[in-house]
């Protein structure tokens, strides 16, 4: 990340992860602008809406991202935020113009997940489908 104080602070967009609000970023957000990068967050309903839902608000604030801005936006997901970008890049890849940070995402699936699917499926909703 560029840490010169005269220089264009970078742009990013932050997703969250399940049962989380975009509020929950604020302090990531914060840490990230006292190194010149400029946060947006971006909320989605992580339960009651699913993947593709969720990818097509996504394409809807990047696009107006861009007709506003030049510079490529960066995404930085937590968890299942980057589970929702993985499914926007594959259904919208022109609209990833810089790079994608995951942490503690589950690329791999959740074992979590799954067992909470089976036996308390209103707790994890359409994020599991």
């Amino acid at each position: 990340m560029n840490n010169k104080p005269d220089s264009a602070p970078l742009q990013a967009m932050l997703l969250h992860g399940l049962h989380m609000h975009a509020w929950a970023m604020l302090p990531t957000a914060r840490l990230l602008q006292a190194h010149n990068v400029y946060c947006r967050r971006f909320g989605y309903y992580s339960v009651t809406h699913t993947l593709a839902q969720h990818s097509r608000r996504l394409a809807n604030a990047v696009s107006h991202y861009y007709r506003h801005h030049d510079e490529p936006l960066h995404f930085i997901c937590h968890s299942l935020g980057g589970v929702v970008l993985r499914r926007f890049a594959a259904e919208y890849p022109e609209l990833i113009r810089g790079r994608c940070v995951t942490l503690a995402t589950p690329h791999l699936g959740s074992l979590a997940a799954e067992r909470l699917h089976r036996y308390a499926p209103l707790l994890i909703g359409g994020a599991y489908r």
